[in-house]
């Protein structure tokens, strides 16, 4: 409310579906004149006075380098052509452990960490992951990972489970 209804009473537009594929700049490739974009099946572009990137780490870098032109060739803001390769992503998931015979009933096990869980990685010093307690899973968090699964065996396993998070680092390519 704060920052979207007073854009729109100052004249900016929302366009929903669509894809901006490039950034284009003016002739002397010191300002972005205009976006391109997919929308509908076709391309259409978008002129404005201020443009901002906000596509998150990858999406952004992926623009700009999308955006080369004889001024940049290498994509807008990538004169040291770092743009995008120090990027590390963590790649996660949960392992769920489970005793039938006996019920869990804590309501958060957050209480253990490992840092260190396995060894480094080729060409790097580091361990590359960590190993934590999760939050206690309830059936409800559990259905969307497994939707073919019946609520009462999803409520009897999350009852009897031991939850750990995992986490592994993609280092940046140099």
């Amino acid at each position: 409310n704060r920052i979207l209804l007073p854009a729109l009473r100052d004249g900016v537009k929302i366009l929903t579906g669509a894809q901006v594929t490039r950034l284009i700049t003016s002739r002397d490739g010191h300002k972005v004149i205009a976006a391109e974009a997919r929308h509908a099946g076709r391309t259409v572009r978008i002129h404005a006075k201020t443009f901002a990137v906000a596509g998150g780490a990858v999406n952004s870098a992926a623009l700009l380098l999308r955006s080369a032109d004889d001024r940049h060739p290498r994509g807008l803001g990538n004169s040291t052509g770092l743009l995008g390769r120090n990027y590390m992503v963590h790649n996660s998931t949960f392992f769920v452990g489970v005793n039938p015979l006996r019920t869990n009933p804590t309501k958060w096990q957050k209480t253990l960490g490992i840092n260190d869980f396995y060894e480094a990685g080729p060409g790097t010093p580091f361990p590359l992951g960590n190993l934590q307690m999760l939050g206690k899973l309830q059936a409800p968090m559990l259905k969307p990972a497994r939707p073919w699964a019946p609520n009462w065996a999803l409520k009897f396993m999350s009852a009897r489970s031991i939850d750990i998070y995992l986490t592994t680092e993609d280092l940046p390519s140099l």
